[in-house]
């Protein structure tokens, strides 16, 4: 299951499938989701998700980039999806997140 963490962590801008995931570690699609949950405590989706919010979070904090050009980074075509995405996580729009780092110098994650 670490190999197909792995996987996914390369390519975290455009994941696979998960029959690619799957295939590549040598296993099937159902084999694949109830390990790597039992390995990871989540599913493949979700945490896939958990990591490109973690990534988009450091964009916001560290970077000038747009949010529109983070979201893009993170793998989200569409700006709109990527701030619902990230409002449900957070509880803050990315715009309000980048804000609050940048004005009280303390972190939200």
């Amino acid at each position: 299951m670490h190999a197909a963490r792995d996987l996914l962590l390369a390519r975290v801008s455009d994941p696979p499938t998960i029959r690619e995931v799957a295939s590549a570690v040598g296993t099937n699609d159902f084999a694949l989701k109830r390990q790597f949950k039992a390995v990871f405590g989540k599913p493949v989706h979700a945490y896939l998700l958990a990591v490109r919010l973690a990534q988009a979070c450091s964009l916001l904090r560290d970077s000038a980039d747009s949010i529109k050009q983070i979201a893009g980074a993170v793998g989200y075509v569409h700006a709109n999806h990527f701030s619902a995405a990230f409002r449900r996580a957070y509880g803050l729009s990315p715009a309000r997140y980048r804000a609050a780092m940048r004005g009280s110098g303390t972190r939200i994650t």
